[in-house]
């Protein structure tokens, strides 16, 4: 196996650690948006880590550059 084929699958293995990480994050956040009462501080919190992992995933999309479905624009989390 030649460097660059095995530095291209090690990259890939990379990415799809990254995409699982993200996931994990995405998942435990909303999980605490969906237990923790709307009004408290944790529940912010919350939102804002499942915000920043949607960011996360979609510049990992971007740099990794999936495809997106056709003529739609890069997405805004908001």
């Amino acid at each position: 196996m030649s460097e660059s084929t095995s530095f291209a699958q090690e990259q890939k293995k990379n990415v799809h650690d990254c995409y699982n990480t993200i996931a994990a994050i995405t998942c435990y956040a909303q999980f605490l948006i969906d237990d923790l009462p709307a009004e408290s501080e944790m529940h912010k919190f919350s939102k804002s880590i499942f915000l920043s992992s949607k960011r996360a995933k979609l510049l990992l999309d971007e740099i990794t550059h999936l495809p997106v479905k056709e003529k739609e624009e890069r997405k805004r989390v908001v």
